[in-house]
């Protein structure tokens, strides 16, 4: 498989808010998550989250570096939180969409993004930890780099780290309709 799969066309404005909910009752559901009982457990839970907080920080101030500086050297300290077998699946109806694998598909996206925003972050973070699942909630603050529009809205993360590098992303958008006429991006 290439860098970048296009998957079938889905519904643009399905609410995210169903799919995130589902993640984590899932990630919820998992044994990892539940209380542990004795002391051990308890410590190996706290360690593993307190591990992929570490690797999500330290990720996102490779990733900031990079987007900053897109050094060869700043990008192997990105690549280095990049599994080979890494999946990031964005919605097909932004200009983004697709299935992005393995470093060089997080690169080349990361590319796509820089073409269509000046600005793209995230404020207010919530992280919740399970296993080797990690959702992240926050508000994603832009700005569209063809038409100048500003815009924010709720988004979702699930991803799972393996090995200390991240795996798989899913985002889940509040609304890919939203931000493809921000985008000035047609999904028909």
């Amino acid at each position: 498989m290439g860098i970048l799969d296009k998957q079938p066309k889905h519904n643009p404005y399905r609410s995210a808010s169903i799919a995130a909910a589902i993640a984590l009752l899932c990630a919820m559901a998992s044994p990892q998550w539940a209380y542990a009982q004795d002391t051990s457990s308890q410590t190996e839970a706290v360690a593993r989250k307190s591990e992929a907080k570490d690797v999500l920080a330290r990720f996102f101030d490779a990733e900031g570096k990079y987007s900053k500086d897109s050094s060869e050297e700043n990008w192997q300290a990105v690549a280095a939180f990049i599994d080979p077998e890494f999946v990031l699946y964005q919605a097909d109806s932004l200009p983004f969409g697709g299935v992005w694998r393995g470093p060089d598909g997080f690169k080349a996206w990361m590319k796509v993004m820089a073409d269509n925003f000046t600005s793209f972050g995230g404020r207010d973070p919530r992280i919740i930890v399970g296993g080797d699942t990690v959702i992240i909630v926050l508000t994603l603050v832009g700005e569209a780099r063809k038409t100048g529009q500003h815009f924010e809205m709720p988004l979702a993360q699930v991803i799972k780290i393996r090995n200390g590098r991240l795996l798989e992303v899913r985002p889940f958008y509040w609304d890919t309709a939203a931000a493809s006429k921000a985008l000035g991006h047609d999904p028909k």
